[in-house]
């Protein structure tokens, strides 16, 4: 089965052994799943957090993104500029241990083959959908919000089970049990949301996708 080419852009001092192995990875993943049609896949690496929140605030301002930046998440996939992209930050793959960052790697690989084209991030409210939101204080932006997080969930719940389908188990339960950890951002989230209603909806939301991501490992 052929492999898709991987086309590599840096953006700091990320070293070349990192890049290598993480090539490696990439290779191995592509060579085991059915990658069907996937022809290329842009890979985007990143030194550090701080130029990762650089990256992506730009991203979203240049293509006019409404949805969260997800730069709390260990890797990221999109597909914005038409072909699917990987992003991922060495230094914040550096904090976790090897197994969660081999999960979260083929995580975004298995993205690329199922979600790889635009129309799985691109999403349009309804002016129903908009005046329902309203009558129950719901604010468009609010609304968008949570039908990223729903969509997240559901997506991350397809990978995981191509995933787990295919023999990567050890990797993805090492990633749940992860991100199982409560951090002192997720407390500090709740603190702010809870006591409001709209808030509170969207952080409860938001954990709909480690939720279904379970999901496929115990059933």
């Amino acid at each position: 089965m052929a492999k898709p080419e991987l086309q590599l852009t840096i953006h700091g001092d990320v070293p070349n052994s990192f890049w290598q192995e993480l090539k490696q990875q990439l290779e191995e993943c592509y060579q085991r799943l059915p990658t069907l049609d996937l022809e290329v896949v842009q890979v985007c690496l990143l030194d550090t957090v701080k130029r990762l929140r650089q990256f992506l605030v730009a991203e979203q301002a240049e293509l006019g993104i409404a949805s969260p930046l997800g730069e709390e998440f260990l890797a990221l996939h999109d597909a914005w500029h038409v072909v699917p992209r990987i992003t991922i930050c060495h230094e914040r793959l550096a904090e976790v241990p090897h197994l969660v960052s081999l999960g979260a790697i083929r995580q975004q690989a298995a993205h690329s083959i199922l979600h790889g084209s635009p129309e799985y991030y691109v999403f349009k409210l309804s002016r129903n959908v908009v005046e329902k939101g309203q009558e129950r204080g719901l604010a468009p932006v609010a609304l968008q919000h949570l039908l990223y997080y729903v969509a997240i969930a559901v997506k991350d719940y397809e990978v995981v089970r191509l995933l787990v389908t295919h023999g990567y188990v050890d990797c993805q339960a090492a990633l749940t049990f992860h991100q199982l950890e409560a951090s002192d951002e997720d407390r500090l989230a709740w603190r702010l949301a809870r006591l409001n209603p709209a808030a509170r909806l969207i952080c409860l939301t938001s954990q709909l996708k480690l939720m279904l991501s379970i999901r496929p490992l115990v059933a």
